[in-house]
């Protein structure tokens, strides 16, 4: 893994450490979480991260480390992977700000074929 890409070189010696700690496979089985997550229905960042906080110790998922982590997977399930896309509904977030509902783009064993493979 590449840690330099996920740290800055101005950013202080904690976020380097903490770039360099990072398990990929963590990362990959948050994001085979969130796509289960959304599998079940559609839901806003603030909605998966609830879930996700409610449920993950019972079903063994990573830790969180912050409450932007399932922000920071969903962004990369759009973006770079391409199996989840915005569904055109929003909601009210936790901060009252409308915010965009998310939704598989594939099925579900494409979407975690497709996640595995990467």
């Amino acid at each position: 893994m590449n840690t330099k890409t996920m740290s800055h070189s101005s950013d202080p010696d904690t976020s380097r450490i903490a770039a360099e700690s990072v398990d990929p496979h963590e990362s990959a089985r948050l994001k085979l979480a969130i796509l289960d997550l959304l599998g079940e229905a559609p839901r806003t960042a603030d909605e998966l991260t609830a879930v996700y906080f409610r449920l993950g110790e019972i079903n063994g998922w990573p830790r969180l480390h912050d409450a932007h982590n399932v922000k920071r997977r969903l962004s990369e399930l759009h973006a770079k992977h391409h199996v989840v896309r915005e569904s055109g509904d929003r909601r009210p977030s936790a901060h009252g700000r409308p915010s965009t509902v998310w939704e598989l783009a594939v099925p579900l064993d494409e979407a975690r074929a497709v996640v595995n493979a990467a």
